[in-house]
């Protein structure tokens, strides 16, 4: 059950290390946010207070995840503060009126880009929560003066099943390659693969289209001092989340490589996420995404000399071997 007031969060850890993932968005480092911790740490903390800092950690994090089952969170995150927030906001202003400009600034800023993130085709919201999101935008419209655009809807042609096509491709697509930030340039290769792997989580292509945006961009040595570099380890969730593949159906598929894609130099996690295509019988992929992993090791010699801020290796000598 989520919170029914906004309360002082200063001082929770699950809190400040949300606020200190998203002061990197849209940064140098933004590759960097562990958007699964944001998820699950958000989503805890919706609980216990309705502070709009951690409502724009939820939405961004739904948004960079990207998949169904979030996005039907997302709607009853949205549902509950069409219930409570309009009564919690105005109780909010009369109290402190420039901490309450802050709460409306973290309110409509993530649903604007949540709303430009749709209607731009960046993601891939199911029609019927579309729908029950748009019901809501106009009541905070009503309720909150608020200006918020309705949502798009893609036609659906035969009412029965989600179309794919060109507009499920990023809005980057639309920008030459060589044009792409390397943001950019992740997101639309992971689309790509993200929309074949739907289709058909067999497809090599996809998992070469999902290799490119991992590495297509990596061209130099990592900065580091005495091979210590200046990235993170994984969080236990992203670890979690690999370990934990017990279907490989292309929900989970994609939620894998997603934590992947930001975590490019944890070469545990492709071998887990091998591990996890050899218990699911599919040894053809594990075997193919091996062979892309070799060939990064093979081009690159300096990934099994340095290691991430906590000192452990980018690559282990026995897992080297292994790959």
């Amino acid at each position: 059950m989520f919170a029914d007031k906004i309360q002082d969060m200063q001082d929770d850890e699950q809190y400040v290390e949300i606020l200190h993932e998203l002061s990197k968005y849209k940064t140098l480092s933004h590759s960097e946010i562990d958007w699964t911790k944001v998820y699950t740490d958000s989503l805890d903390l919706l609980t216990k207070s309705l502070d709009t800092r951690i409502f724009r950690g939820f939405i961004l994090s739904a948004m960079s995840i990207n998949t169904s089952d979030v996005f039907k969170k997302l709607n009853e995150v949205l549902s509950h503060y069409e219930s409570v927030w309009y009564k919690v906001y105005s109780s909010y202003s009369e109290n402190s009126s420039k901490k309450a400009k802050i709460q409306y600034k973290f309110f409509t800023d993530p649903i604007n880009e949540l709303i430009e993130s749709n209607n731009s085709y960046k993601i891939n919201i199911p029609v019927e929560i579309i729908e029950n999101i748009n019901d809501i935008l106009i009541k905070f419209n009503e309720k909150l003066n608020t200006n918020f655009r309705s949502m798009s809807i893609p036609v659906n042609r035969d009412n029965s099943k989600k179309i794919e096509s060109k507009n499920s491709i990023p809005n980057s697509a639309v920008k030459s390659i060589d044009s792409m930030d390397n943001r950019e340039y992740r997101e639309y290769f992971f689309s790509l693969a993200r929309n074949l792997l739907e289709k058909n989580i067999l497809n090599f292509t996809a998992y070469s289209l999902f290799w490119e945006g991992v590495w297509g961009r990596v061209v130099s040595e990592v900065p580091h001092k005495n091979n210590i570099t200046e990235l993170r380890y994984p969080e236990n969730n992203t670890i979690n989340l690999i370990q934990s593949i017990t279907e490989y159906n292309s929900e989970s598929i994609i939620r894998a490589i997603s934590n992947l894609l930001l975590n490019p130099f944890w070469f545990e996690g492709y071998k887990l996420f091998i591990d996890g295509a050899i218990n699911a019988n599919q040894l053809l992929i594990a075997n193919y995404v091996k062979m892309l992993t070799r060939i990064q090791l093979n081009k690159f010699g300096w990934i099994s000399k340095l290691c991430f801020s906590n000192n452990e290796a980018f690559c282990s000598k026995e897992l080297y071997d292994f790959l």
